[in-house]
């Protein structure tokens, strides 16, 4: 083989790989992009504690879209948030309604079925759980007129989760009112159902004393 030929066969060589790792990079983008936010992992120390999620990214995107409660749908190019923003920070073409969601999982089997969510807005939300509406809080609206704001310090919704698997929580939200200016999103926790509801009732019985 001359080297004119020796050339062009490594040229050819070179060409045939490169075709082969775009191929491959068009293949397994999508996947990569469905999980580009990391599993948020229950453990055993939840018997005794909370979990805050605004420690996580959340899947975010604008507008409304029932499909976007499912568990199997693809939020792969959603934008990547955190869930407590205010007005100095908005998130991105926030137009005051989008979905966030959210995947978590148990680890390990053994551990509790039961598991308690707390959310925490001046603002109206629909909670939804593997694509099941598990809690409304006020009412959502298409404006500030149409909608309902509100918030419930000390209400626990339970989710039940039996096996390890990923199951994914999405919220419904809008706010229109921004009564905070430093609070236009949420809080989130999650705990041991049984862990959360009687630290719930201590919190009450505190601020009902503070009250009196």
């Amino acid at each position: 083989m001359t080297g004119k030929t020796q050339a062009l066969y490594k040229q050819k060589t070179v060409n045939s790989n490169n075709v082969k790792y775009l191929m491959l990079m068009l293949l397994f983008f999508p996947l990569l992009s469905f999980a580009q936010n990391k599993i948020v992992v229950l453990d055993d120390s939840l018997k005794t504690k909370y979990l805050s999620l605004e420690d996580f990214k959340w899947s975010f995107h604008n507008g409304d879209d029932m499909q976007w409660a499912n568990a199997d749908f693809n939020d792969g190019n959603w934008d990547t948030v955190n869930i407590n923003f205010g007005n100095e920070n908005l998130l991105k073409n926030w137009t005051d309604f989008g979905w966030f969601r959210l995947r978590i999982k148990k680890s390990p089997q053994t551990l509790v079925d039961t598991w308690g969510l707390k959310i925490n807005h001046d603002a109206a939300s629909e909670i939804y759980f593997d694509g099941r509406k598990i809690m409304s809080l006020g009412m959502l609206g298409e404006s500030k007129e149409t909608s309902v704001a509100v918030r419930s310090p000390y209400l626990t919704i339970p989710l039940a989760i039996t096996d390890t698997l990923p199951h994914v929580i999405a919220i419904r939200y809008s706010n229109y009112f921004h009564y905070f200016s430093n609070f236009v999103g949420f809080n989130a926790w999650i705990s041991d159902l049984h862990h959360m509801n009687e630290k719930q009732k201590s919190d009450q019985r505190f601020f009902d004393y503070l009250l009196m």
